[in-house]
């Protein structure tokens, strides 16, 4: 088991709808957290990085709206996501497989050869990562999504990454 790493940033970005009901309105959505004691924001689309939770439009979703947070870290922002969760499911809010999640995390204390060996545990089992996301996820048209898309993307750049994973232990990667 991974033990949760309480000095670790993370985001997280949640696709929602209302199924048949009419989507409310984003300030709407916005006012719950606020109700729920969390500093929220209605800004429209922007990928602006934000010190609030912010409800932005997502064009991948039909009636519904993306929950983006800010900058996370620990307890208090595993606490922060409960909360958010909670204030958008108590106005409606559900999911279904036309919905994504993105999480980003922080890595701001990883050396250049720590990220390059992510980059290949990624390479390595890429079709494994995409058989995890939803059919209708994948083929809806975003390249980045498709599974050959990455290998040739790998080798049209011509990447070369370590073969040692010294962050993650041996037994992680195998050479294609």
């Amino acid at each position: 088991m991974v033990k949760f790493d309480s000095n670790r940033t993370y985001g997280i970005e949640i696709e929602m709808h209302w199924g048949r009901q009419q989507r409310p309105d984003a300030s709407v959505v916005r006012d719950a957290l606020r109700a729920a004691g969390l500093r929220a924001t209605a800004p429209g689309y922007s990928h602006e990085t934000r010190p609030s939770w912010k409800v932005v439009p997502d064009g991948s979703i039909g009636n519904g709206w993306e929950l983006v947070s800010p900058i996370l870290q620990g307890l208090d922002g595993r606490e922060q996501l409960k909360t958010a969760m909670r204030a958008v499911k108590e106005i409606g809010a559900t999911t279904s497989r036309s919905c994504g999640i993105h999480v980003h995390h922080g890595v701001h204390d990883f050396t250049a050869k720590e990220l390059a060996n992510i980059a290949e545990i990624y390479r390595n089992n890429e079709e494994v990562i995409d058989s995890l996301v939803a059919p209708s996820r994948r083929a809806n048209g975003n390249m980045s999504l498709n599974p050959t898309y990455g290998r040739e993307r790998w080798s049209s750049a011509n990447i070369t990454l370590p073969s040692t994973l010294t962050r993650f232990g041996p037994g992680l990667s195998s050479p294609r």
